[in-house]
């Protein structure tokens, strides 16, 4: 008597029983087999995983080995990753190749935690085919990426010296010491129709009407930090106030004061800003 069978699964397994059609009968499994649930449930349960933990359970199984990877689309480059997965005798770029061919289906990769480093992403560049976004960590002009790249670069952070963002082409989301590192002379505004952006304040670059010229082609800008604001003047602190009114799309701002004087008028300030924001809604 044939043992009666309380677990299939869904797939279908081809059988030839001599004659000219094939039959097509469900697949068994056992009853403790972890083979019974289908790769799509596995996808979804080590999706949870972060990418460190996902190199320690591929070995659980030939289905782990099959499904943990695919269902990362995002991947931050850290000391942290790289420490999981650099063996003794591995080097870097052998670590970078290791994590490209894992992780097929990256969309996106997060390089701020560490220096931009050509040979990494341009492994990734070459392996991954569904890449659309680096973001990227470029402290001064020594660190330029190849021009493959720098379509796919949409944030830049990091940037301590004058450098060109002319052949950024897709760049939304830029962090700099000044902001007169974003002019030139040749091409005057180099970081144009953003996202966000991060300076720190400086009253010389505010006197050269420098904020002015940046907020007049960044209408688009949705997110604005500016640090260690420090004024003389009252006028300086209205102009100030006066260019983020100009801002239409503007829904996050951070301003970090070095010293504020209580006599100034703070609240009549950012009352400026506000009815700027609503004169254009």
């Amino acid at each position: 008597m044939a043992q009666q069978i309380t677990h299939l699964m869904a797939s279908l397994e081809t059988t030839d029983d001599g004659e000219d059609k094939d039959i097509q009968q469900p697949k068994v499994y056992a009853k403790n087999s972890m083979d019974r649930f289908g790769d799509d449930m596995f996808g979804l349960i080590l999706s949870y995983l972060s990418p460190e933990d996902r190199f320690r359970y591929e070995c659980v199984s030939k289905q782990f080995q099959r499904t943990v990877f695919d269902s990362v689309m995002d991947i931050e480059l850290n000391d942290q990753l790289i420490s999981k997965i650099l063996k003794t005798k591995t080097t870097l770029t052998q670590t970078m190749e290791t994590i490209a061919k894992k992780f097929p289906n990256i969309q996106t990769i997060d390089n701020r935690e560490m220096i931009c480093n050509n040979n990494g992403l341009q492994i990734f560049h070459d392996n991954c085919r569904y890449l659309r976004h680096i973001y990227c960590y470029i402290p001064s002009n020594r660190y330029e990426l190849i021009p493959k790249l720098r379509p796919l670069v949409t944030r830049i952070s990091g940037v301590s010296a004058k450098k060109s963002f002319i052949n950024y082409h897709r760049l939304s989301h830029l962090s700099v010491t000044f902001i007169c590192y974003v002019f030139d002379q040749k091409y005057g505004l180099m970081a144009k129709n953003l996202l966000s952006f991060k300076f720190t304040f400086k009253l010389k670059d505010f006197n050269n009407h420098l904020l002015s010229a940046f907020v007049a082609e960044n209408q688009s800008l949705r997110s604005l930090f500016i640090k260690e604001i420090k004024f003389n003047t009252r006028e300086t602190l209205s102009e100030l106030t006066e260019q983020l009114s100009r801002l239409p799309q503007l829904r996050q701002l951070r301003l970090e004061f070095c010293a504020f004087p209580k006599h100034y008028p703070l609240a009549d300030s950012l009352r400026t800003i506000v009815s700027g924001f609503r004169a254009k809604d």
